[in-house]
């Protein structure tokens, strides 16, 4: 049976996979759902039938492949190239791909909120000085290796010169390719639980409206970082950012991740989800409509927080009796919002009680009686969140 690849009709987040799929000469079948027309972008195609599909997280994309669901693009991305050979062996390798592939998907994201925004002309030219700064980057990091070793960096840019013919023009070497909130705590909360001796280096982030950077900046560009962001993370001398590439290449260094290829997609959807959600977790507190973002947030919530309470089960931890990787990312988030909106866990008992084993966790217990939730308390109309 054929694997079934579905999403809009449109490009979008499926042209990737599809991509990779044609490259590979996989046979697929492809399912498309009407995307309405602006401005009310109808989605009654896909909500009719979104949740008896047997998704764990029903979304868009989704690949079916026998039994095997998946959701995220970037989990299926990776699936797809781990079971047809291309994920190498060595850990540095697949860490340095996870942070690739997550710089896409920051870009990505940009691209997407600018271009489905009803100020997009306003935010166009912002965007525009943003392209700048990354691509500057990707040039550099490409030098003269053939191929960056992922393949949705084409597909982006692809979609980015028929929104600006010109943004190449600068970056020969692209020219030719082509012919972040907290993000550290659930990292350091990883590493304390392995037992792994690390220095903690903190930059001091300025208090809101204008959160000064000037700590960071004037190093930013001399750490040997070939995507200069944070958090990054120095392991002898390999250097990484991008806090999921982090976070699995900590996880895979000490054997939590597994073999069999599926079980690893799923890790990777179920980081996806979580980061989805510290998305949006993060917009109530950058921006300044507080009260309308946060009921916005608090829906979002009563969207996604059934989806996990479902997926974890009578399970001990989201993928079983052995903790993992996004277990540390969805109970860092889960802490910070219980802070936000004390009463947001209260229907959902099944991740209340994965939560109090978290935070009872022998290597982690102390640290968390002591450790503020935020690391920077950020200032809202008066309110501390």
């Amino acid at each position: 049976m054929a694997p079934i690849l579905a999403y809009w009709d449109i490009t979008g987040l499926a042209e990737q996979s599809r991509l990779l799929l044609k490259y590979l000469g996989v046979k697929y079948d492809e399912k498309q759902y009407m995307w309405g027309p602006a401005p009310t972008f109808d989605r009654s195609a896909w909500l009719s039938e979104n949740f008896s599909l047997g998704l764990d997280f029903p979304n868009l994309p989704y690949y079916i492949d026998d039994d095997f669901k998946l959701t995220q693009s970037g989990a299926i991305l990776e699936y797809i190239a781990d079971k047809h050979g291309m994920i190498p062996d060595c850990k540095k390798q697949r860490a340095v791909l996870h942070m690739l592939q997550c710089e896409i998907m920051d870009l990505q994201m940009a691209f997407g909120m600018t271009c489905y925004s009803p100020n997009f002309e306003v935010l166009k030219s912002g965007f525009l000085d943003t392209l700048a700064r990354k691509l500057s980057n990707f040039e550099t990091y490409l030098e003269e290796k053939e191929w960056l070793m992922v393949i949705s960096f084409c597909e982006l840019l692809i979609h980015l010169l028929k929104f600006e013919s010109t943004c190449l023009q600068k970056f020969p070497k692209l020219q030719a390719y082509l012919s972040r909130f907290e993000l550290g705590e659930q990292i350091r909360l990883l590493l304390r639980y392995l037992g792994v001796e690390f220095t903690d280096k903190q930059y001091k982030i300025g208090p809101a409206p204008t959160y000064d950077r000037s700590a960071w900046l004037p190093e930013k560009f001399s750490l040997g970082l070939d995507f200069p962001n944070l958090p990054y993370y120095i392991d002898d001398d390999f250097k990484l950012t991008q806090s999921g590439a982090i976070l699995e290449y900590i996880a895979d260094k000490h054997g939590m991740i597994p073999d069999c290829k599926k079980q690893r997609a799923v890790l990777h959807m179920l980081q996806c989800e979580v980061v989805d959600l510290r998305i949006a977790f993060a917009k109530t507190g950058y921006y300044p409509d507080c009260k309308k973002v946060k009921q916005d947030f608090l829906e979002a919530l009563a969207q996604k927080l059934p989806n996990f309470e479902a997926y974890l089960g009578e399970k001990e931890w989201l993928t079983g009796d052995k903790i993992n990787y996004p277990d540390f990312g969805l109970c860092d988030l889960l802490m910070q919002m219980s802070r936000f909106e004390p009463t947001c866990l209260q229907k959902y008992p099944k991740l209340q009680a994965y939560l109090s084993r978290f935070e009872n966790l022998p290597a982690l217990k102390d640290y968390l009686a002591l450790k503020p939730v935020l690391g920077v308390e950020q200032v809202q109309g008066g309110a501390v969140i």
